[in-house]
């Protein structure tokens, strides 16, 4: 995130809310349910594929909301990660066309700083 121009304070809070709303499962807020369901998803699903394979959920959960029109967009991150953290996630959804496994360099960057973020955060640096 920050490779692509956003401040590192605006970019760790978006991966923070981010991580946590979608880890939520259960304990999601009645907004966050909301917008998953507006995504076709549920957020305990969404959190078990956070736990088996977290970069394929967040694009997964990218790609839906890409999908939708650029008004509701705004509504559904909003009340998936919160205002605060539109700065940091809503770019995210414009470097989705860039094929990670091709070498899209912006877009590797941006998922390598998430990777690195979610791993410090969980405590699973090193691990595989």
């Amino acid at each position: 995130m920050v490779g692509s121009g956003i401040q590192s304070d605006v970019a760790a809070t978006g991966l923070k809310n981010m991580i946590l709303a979608l880890t939520a499962g259960e304990s999601a807020t009645k907004s966050q349910v909301g917008a998953l369901n507006e995504l076709g998803l549920s957020a305990e699903v969404v959190a078990q594929g956070m736990q088996d394979n977290a970069k394929e959920t967040i694009l997964k959960v990218l790609h839906a909301i890409r999908g939708l029109d650029k008004v509701k967009q705004a509504s559904v991150l909003s009340n998936l990660f919160g205002k605060e953290s539109l700065g940091a996630i809503a770019p995210l959804l414009s470097n989705l066309d860039m094929d990670l496994k091709k070498g899209g360099r912006k877009s590797g960057r941006t998922w390598l700083v998430t990777r690195q973020g979610m791993e410090r955060l969980y405590g699973l640096e090193g691990k595989k």
